[in-house]
C-alpha cells in the first residue's frame, strides 16, 4: 500500500470524477487516501480513468486479497 501514489492518483482524477464513476461516496475516497489503498473492486474503473488521464495505476495501489495458504490435507487431495 503506498499513501503517495493513492493521493496522486486521488489528485490528478478528482474526488467528485471517481464519485461519479464509481458511484462511491466522499468518504469512501477520503477512507481510501487516509489507508493508502483503493478497494480493489474499484481497479478495471479506475485503471480506465488512469489511461485516460495518462497516468499510471499500479495494481499496488489496491487492496487485494492474497489467497489463502491450503491446508495439509487440502494439499495432499490436490495430487
Amino acid at each position: 500500500m503506498n499513501k503517495q501514489t493513492v493521493r496522486t492518483i486521488t489528485d490528478a482524477l478528482g474526488s467528485a470524477a471517481i464519485q461519479e464513476r464509481l458511484g462511491v461516496t466522499e468518504f469512501s475516497i477520503r477512507h481510501a487516501r487516509r489507508e493508502g489503498s483503493f478497494a480493489a473492486s474499484w481497479y478495471a474503473t479506475m485503471k480506465a480513468m488512469c489511461d485516460e488521464a495518462g497516468i499510471a495505476c499500479p495494481m499496488s495501489a489496491f487492496n487485494w486479497k492474497s489467497p489463502e495458504p491450503a491446508s495439509a490435507s487440502e494439499a495432499s487431495n490436490a495430487r
